[in-house]
């Protein structure tokens, strides 16, 4: 019996306890009363003020470097234009300069060049087209090339370097004769003769004929002149 009135006690102290227990509960905490706001309000406003004088600051810093920034990209402005404006009429002027240097080099070029080596039988193939190329326009047969009319031109021209005179030979051919001197090519040469023959009377017998067949050209130099003379015939 001792022992089962210890253990109900026991049961009896465990049951008080858990009862306790179940039946305590926590106080409700008390809200801050209307000074403790207010102290933290002001705790608050000066956290912000704090925050907004920095970022016044730092705006203020940058207002001033764009400012600065700003003012130095106008004056390049204004010099970008200045020195667009020099370019262009300096380039104008480059160009010009350009323009008339290129024209008296070229001048100079043709005065100090090394004059062209002129041949006879150049001469006498040059004029000879020519008057073929006349003779086409004017829708006449051309001429055909004889070796023994251009020995007899060219020994004609031959007599004229030695009396240093212009004159026509004896023979019954259609013939006409030049000098050329001071020309530094053999298309120069060429143009200058038929030039001078298409203004004669005789041009359109001498070298507009139905009837001529065969012709030649022959060329002699004597010293820095040129004797020439055309020669056609029907053979």
């Amino acid at each position: 019996m001792k022992y089962s009135n210890k253990l109900l006690l026991g049961f009896l102290s465990v049951g008080m306890t858990i009862f306790l227990l179940s039946g305590c509960t926590a106080e409700p905490e008390e809200e801050p009363s209307e000074t403790e706001q207010e102290s933290q309000a002001e705790i608050d406003l000066q956290i912000l003020q704090e925050k907004y004088d920095e970022l016044s600051s730092d705006y203020n810093d940058v207002k001033s470097e764009l400012e600065v920034i700003q003012a130095a990209y106008e004056d390049l402005s204004t010099k970008n234009d200045q020195l667009n404006t020099r370019y262009t009429d300096l380039n104008a002027k480059y160009n010009e300069l350009t323009t008339k240097y290129d024209n008296l080099k070229a001048s100079y070029d043709a005065l100090t060049q090394e004059p062209e080596v002129i041949k006879e039988e150049d001469i006498e193939q040059a004029i000879f087209a020519l008057i073929n190329l006349e003779r086409q326009e004017s829708e006449l047969p051309l001429i055909e090339w004889s070796d023994g009319l251009h020995w007899y031109a060219k020994k004609h021209s031959q007599e004229m370097a030695t009396k240093k005179r212009l004159e026509y030979s004896g023979y019954s051919y259609w013939q006409d004769i030049f000098r050329a001197a001071g020309y530094k090519t053999v298309d120069e040469i060429a143009d200058s003769a038929m030039l001078v023959w298409k203004d004669s009377l005789q041009y359109e017998v001498n070298f507009l004929s139905k009837g001529a067949q065969f012709g030649a050209v022959g060329v002699v130099k004597s010293g820095e002149i040129f004797y020439i003379t055309f020669f056609a015939h029907i053979y």
